[in-house]
C-alpha cells in the first residue's frame, strides 16, 4: 500500500527519479513502516484516507531515512 508512495519518498531524499538501484530496498522499508505502522494502531481505514496522506508520506520518509 506504502509502495505506491516510492517516487515522493525517493524526491523527498533527494533520490532523482531515474536512479532505481534503491528501489527494492526503500519499497522493502515502505512494508515495514506500514506494518509498524498499524502494529502502532493506526487503522487501514486512516492509512487510506486522503486527508492524512501528507503524515503518512511524512511517516515513511522518516522511516526510510532512518
Amino acid at each position: 500500500m506504502l509502495e505506491d508512495k516510492l517516487p515522493a519518498v525517493k524526491r523527498r531524499c533527494g533520490i532523482a527519479d531515474g536512479i532505481n538501484v534503491y528501489d527494492e530496498e526503500i519499497a522493502a522499508y515502505l512494508d515495514d513502516c506500514e506494518q509498524d505502522l498499524k502494529a502502532s494502531g493506526v487503522t487501514e481505514a486512516v492509512l487510506q484516507t486522503e486527508e492524512h496522506q501528507n503524515q503518512i508520506l511524512t511517516a515513511a520518509t522518516l522511516y526510510v531515512k532512518a
